[in-house]
C-alpha cells in the first residue's frame, strides 16, 4: 500500500475529517469529509458542508488524489461546527434595521442575554462581536472573527450602523467556535508525538 491508502485507512478507523485534493478540483479547491468505504481502487467521501451538515456521498478514484490534508484549522473547526451541530437552529435568526434609538434598545437586550451580535452598517460591512457597552451614540463589542477568534475591542457610531442581526447560524458558529477556539492552536503536543 501507499501512504495515502495508509492515511486514509487511519483517517476511517479513527473516525478523523480529512479533506482531499483531485487531478479535477482547482488549486484552492478541496472536498471535506468522512472516508465511509475504502478499497485498494477507491475511497468514499462522506462530506459535510461549512455548517456541519453532511453533504452526501462523492467517491473517488485513489490514483486521481494529489493530497490527503487533516487537523489543519478549518478541518478543526469544521469538526467542532460538525459535533455541535445539534445546537444549531436557523429559526433563532433575529435581524433589525431602525433609527439609532432603537437599535440602541436591541443592544441593551442583546447585552442582557449575552448574544453574539452582527452590526450592519450603511457601507454594506459588518462586524460581528459580543456587546460590551453601549449609549445613545456607540457602541463598545469584544469583536470575534468569523474563525472564533479574538479580535479585540471595537466601539462604533450608531451613525453608521443600519441594522443588528442575531442568533443567525452564522453567529450561532462563531459562538460555538470562540468558545472553543483554543482547539484550534495547539499542535505542539500532537506534533511532537508523531514526530518521535
Amino acid at each position: 500500500m501507499n501512504m495515502v491508502f495508509d492515511l486514509l485507512l487511519e483517517a476511517k478507523n479513527k473516525s478523523r475529517l480529512i479533506g482531499l485534493r483531485t487531478k479535477n478540483m482547482d488549486f484552492e479547491e478541496s472536498l471535506i469529509g468522512f472516508v465511509h468505504e475504502l478499497n485498494d481502487g477507491r475511497v468514499i467521501i462522506q462530506e459535510i458542508d461549512q455548517y456541519g451538515k453532511i453533504e452526501g456521498l462523492t467517491s473517488i478514484d485513489l490514483k486521481d488524489i494529489l493530497s490527503v490534508d487533516y487537523d489543519d484549522r478549518y478541518q478543526k473547526r469544521l469538526l467542532c461546527i460538525f459535533s455541535n451541530k445539534e445546537l444549531l437552529d436557523a429559526e433563532k435568526k433575529v435581524i433589525v434595521y431602525g433609527n439609532p434609538e432603537e437599535l440602541v434598545e436591541i443592544v441593551r437586550d442583546c447585552i442582557t442575554n449575552k448574544n453574539m451580535i452582527k452590526l450592519l452598517f450603511t457601507n454594506k460591512n459588518y462586524a460581528t462581536g459580543i456587546p460590551i457597552a453601549v449609549d445613545s451614540s456607540h457602541i463598545l463589542i469584544h469583536s470575534i472573527g468569523w474563525e472564533g477568534d479574538d479580535d479585540g475591542l471595537s466601539a462604533y457610531s450608531f451613525s453608521e450602523i443600519i441594522g443588528v442581526q442575531y442568533n443567525s447560524i452564522e453567529e450561532q458558529i462563531i459562538s460555538i467556535l470562540y468558545s472553543n477556539n483554543k482547539l484550534f492552536y495547539d499542535f505542539s503536543t500532537r506534533l511532537k508525538n508523531e514526530l518521535l
